[in-house]
């Protein structure tokens, strides 16, 4: 193969990545938002269990914290 046909290959191949990039299904910022605040304020996490309720020994949590402060 010539230089040329290399280069051509090569620019082919990148349509088509775009061309794939072009394809992909799209969502809005806000609906994206909204689905993630959505999911994380109904799923449970039990690394922070302190959150939802199950009072057991978290070493992570501050004893008898209603508020976050900032140090």
């Amino acid at each position: 193969m010539s230089v040329a046909e290399v280069r051509y290959q090569k620019l082919v191949r990148q349509n088509d990545a775009h061309i794939e990039q072009l394809n992909l299904p799209r969502i809005a910022v806000s609906e994206a938002s909204r689905s993630i605040i959505e999911f994380t304020t109904q799923t449970s996490d039990p690394m922070i269990p302190s959150i939802w309720g199950q009072r057991t020994t978290d070493p992570f949590s501050t004893p008898n914290s209603s508020c976050c402060s900032i140090v």
